[in-house]
C-alpha cells in the first residue's frame, strides 16, 4: 500500500512539474509576442541633395535569385527535395557554385540584382 502512495504522489509531482515547464514556456512565447517590434506600415523619408532625380532608363533589368547557401546544384541530395543531406558535399563545389553565381551575374544585362540567403 505505501509503495503505491510514492508512486502516486511520483506522478503527480511529475505532472505538476511538466505542467510548470510548459506553463513557464508558454509564457516566454507570450512575452516575446508582446515584446516583438513591429514597425509601422509606412515610413515618411525625406529627400535630400542637389542634383535632379534623373531619368529612368525606359527598360530596367531586375535579377532576382535565392542562392541559399550556394551548396545545391544538380549533385546535391538536399533533404527539402526529399534527399537525406543537409550539407553542401563540400567546400569545393560550394566554391564552384559561387563562381557560378558570379559568372552568370555577370553575364547578365546591366540591371540590378537582388541576392537572398546569400551569406557564404
Amino acid at each position: 500500500m505505501m509503495r503505491s502512495d510514492s508512486l502516486h504522489a511520483l506522478a503527480r509531482n511529475v505532472a505538476v512539474s511538466v505542467c510548470f515547464a510548459f506553463a513557464g514556456y508558454a509564457a516566454f512565447i507570450l512575452v516575446l509576442a508582446l515584446i516583438h517590434h513591429r514597425p509601422a506600415t509606412s515610413e515618411s523619408l525625406s529627400v535630400e541633395g542637389s542634383g535632379s532625380p534623373g531619368r529612368w532608363p525606359d527598360r530596367l533589368n531586375l535579377l532576382t535569385w535565392n542562392l541559399g547557401y550556394a551548396g545545391t546544384g544538380e549533385e546535391a541530395d538536399f533533404f527539402m527535395e526529399g534527399g537525406h543531406d543537409v550539407l553542401a558535399k563540400d567546400r569545393v563545389t560550394v566554391v564552384k557554385h559561387i563562381r557560378n553565381v558570379v559568372a552568370v551575374s555577370a553575364s547578365a544585362a546591366r540591371g540590378y540584382l537582388l541576392v537572398a540567403r546569400g551569406r557564404f
